[in-house]
């Protein structure tokens, strides 16, 4: 199998997702929010300003998105959040998304005034999606409406933390390990959005440098296998399906 990159050179990443807010507002059963309790706790702005003071000594210019495994909009302090990352980052891509249950339309533009690029809002209703339909323009507001959806062929199960599509071995690269970071909560880095447990943490921003928590050798040989297509090598990544094909599937195990 060739691989899209040499991972031993990648030394920064091109998105870091940061959850502000340990909390979500829908209950979807392809979803590992459904079944594991959040109470809304929330990351502390020391630890939001320390990762982008790394960011900003690293000249980082990919993607910021203060969200993950969360529904960022319930955070009050986003909108200063996201206006105090455009201070410090003046050409970056701000991105979020949600699914619009919290908000309107008012909200989504102060959004923009405070700096943001981009919002995706993944419609679950009707409802949601008659909304915001008036403000689709598939740049800065982007819609997803999966209402009508079969959400178990669409959604993947999580590194196995949800029981969505079939049960299968998917053995090929995967650009999410190879080319995110994320920041939970507590300001721990973990290896994947998926890794809804904290199995995989490489330390926390407040020990060291966000940069270098990236670089650590967990983290590079974990690349090194993904790159190859090995996710049996890594036990969050050995379970999942994200990717899955047909063929996939008819080698590998069915729910």
């Amino acid at each position: 199998m060739s691989r899209p990159f040499n991972a031993k050179d990648v030394d920064i990443f091109k998105v870091i997702e940061i959850t502000t807010i340990n909390k979500c507002n829908r209950n979807c059963k392809t979803c590992p929010n459904s079944v594991i309790e959040k109470n809304g706790e929330l990351m502390s702005e020391e630890v939001y300003m320390k990762i982008l003071g790394d960011l900003k000594k690293a000249n980082y210019r990919g993607r910021i998105s203060p969200y993950d495994m969360n529904e960022p909009t319930l955070d009050k302090r986003l909108p200063d959040l996201i206006a105090k990352t455009r201070e410090m980052f003046p050409d970056n891509v701000i991105y979020i998304g949600s699914n619009g249950i919290a908000i309107d339309q008012d909200y989504v533009r102060m959004l923009f005034e405070k700096g943001l690029s981009q919002i995706l809002i993944t419609c679950y209703d009707e409802f949601v999606y008659e909304k915001f339909k008036s403000m689709e323009d598939n740049k800065k507001v982007r819609l997803w409406p999966i209402f009508n959806e079969n959400l178990e062929k669409i959604f993947m199960n999580r590194a196995g933390n949800i029981k969505v599509g079939e049960n299968v071995s998917v053995q090929r690269p995967c650009e999410k390990g190879l080319q995110q970071c994320m920041i939970n909560w507590k300001g721990e880095m973990v290896f994947c959005c998926s890794d809804y447990y904290y199995e995989e943490v490489a330390g926390n921003v407040m020990d060291a440098d966000v940069i270098s928590l990236y670089n650590c050798e967990k983290y590079k040989q974990y690349r090194e296998w993904l790159a190859d297509g090995r996710r049996d090598k890594i036990s969050i990544c050995s379970r999942c399906n994200f990717l899955r094909t047909e063929e996939d599937i008819k080698k590998g195990l069915k729910d």
